[in-house]
């Protein structure tokens, strides 16, 4: 082999292994999808449960506002729903409030639970 065509091979070599190294493949990036809270779809959620506990009503019990306090994990899912406040805290149908608010749904985010408060009002 020719000095000039030993000398071609290097070069054609050498820039084969340098464009490898400088360009990285699609599956070498990492991409954060960075999902944050929606808000308005846990508002949604929330306004939704709310609908569904208002039919908690006992024909006994007394009327008011509920305050609830959630808890959505980063899963989406509901890990708490509490009634905070009198007449309903602690009784069947504060019980019943907090249920239909154990089943709302968001999509799942990144980060920490988040914890919101929805007023319901028992007639």
């Amino acid at each position: 082999m020719t000095t000039t065509k030993l000398n071609q091979l290097l070069c054609i070599t050498q820039l084969i292994v340098l464009s490898t190294w400088s360009i990285p493949s699609v599956a070498a990036v990492s991409v954060d999808d960075g999902r944050a809270f929606d808000r308005g779809a846990a508002i949604a959620a929330l306004t939704t449960a709310a609908h569904v506990a208002e039919g908690c009503k006992q024909p006994d019990a007394p009327k008011g506002v509920a305050t609830v306090k959630v808890v959505f994990a980063p899963s989406g899912h509901v890990t708490s729903a509490d009634v905070e406040n009198p007449p309903f805290a602690g009784t069947p149908t504060g019980g019943c409030i907090a249920a239909a608010f154990r089943s709302a749904d968001v999509p799942p985010f990144d980060g920490h639970p988040v914890i919101m408060t929805k007023r319901v009002t028992i007639r």
